[in-house]
């Protein structure tokens, strides 16, 4: 694309999975117009703390199994880029992108939920009776979470509007 081509760039929960980070947010920067905007969602640095099993862990005074845990799971997420608000400005700031507008969602108990289905659904998988009663329970529980989901301080996903400014 030519520089300076769109007035809006966006990203539903897809950045997190890129390594090399720079690379996109300099092409995000160049080829966003000025006073266009660069759109996204990712999952925020808060989301491994809120993990299920990782709190579990911890609770018993097992950290460093909890930090394993965690990396475990981004690992298999494909997880490069966790970071909070003030991270990603840091890193938007210098293709001259700033914040304008940032929203954390997903609270700690929506995520644990989240980790606790899938590791019951793993685990059922040998048994597909027991993991087609999980799925349909579970499915019920989500499309609540979803219904109801609100904005929270420190949430395990993050929005994040930034503007051109150069």
């Amino acid at each position: 694309f030519k520089n300076d081509e769109f007035d809006v760039v966006f990203s539903n929960s897809v950045i997190e999975h890129i390594s090399g980070i720079e690379k996109v947010i300099t092409e995000v920067g160049r080829v966003t117009r000025r006073g266009g905007s660069f759109i996204f969602t990712s999952p925020s640095r808060y989301f491994t703390d809120h993990l299920y099993i990782s709190k579990i862990l911890r609770k018993f005074g097992l950290t460093f199994m909890a930090k394993s845990y965690a990396k475990l799971r981004n690992d298999k997420l494909n997880h490069f880029n966790l970071f909070d608000h003030r991270e990603w400005s840091s890193r938007l700031i210098k293709e001259g992108l700033k914040v304008v507008y940032y929203e954390y969602y997903l609270p700690r108990n929506e995520i644990e939920v989240w980790d606790k289905i899938c590791l019951f659904l793993k685990l059922s998988q040998p048994f597909p009776f027991l993991n087609h009663f999980l799925a349909q329970r579970y499915n019920q529980e989500v499309r609540n979470i979803l219904k109801k989901s609100e904005t929270v301080e420190n949430g395990g996903s993050l929005l994040i509007v930034a503007n051109k400014i150069k």
